[in-house]
């Protein structure tokens, strides 16, 4: 019981550090870029910001 306790554990914190792996990357894409993180998401297509009226393919 324990045991099966202590690799759930270690699973949780793999997946952890596999996110935080993941983030970094996105992370460096952004800072090789040179652009803001809002402008990064915008070229990718991942930006939400509904805020903005936009001409563009998101007011179908």
């Amino acid at each position: 019981q324990a045991r099966l306790q202590s690799l759930k554990e270690k699973k949780e914190e793999l997946l952890i550090k596999k996110k935080e792996l993941h983030y970094e990357k996105i992370r460096q894409a952004i800072e090789k870029s040179g652009k803001t993180v809002d402008e990064f998401l915008k070229d990718s297509g991942i930006s939400d910001n509904s805020d903005e009226a936009g001409s563009d393919s998101s007011a179908e």
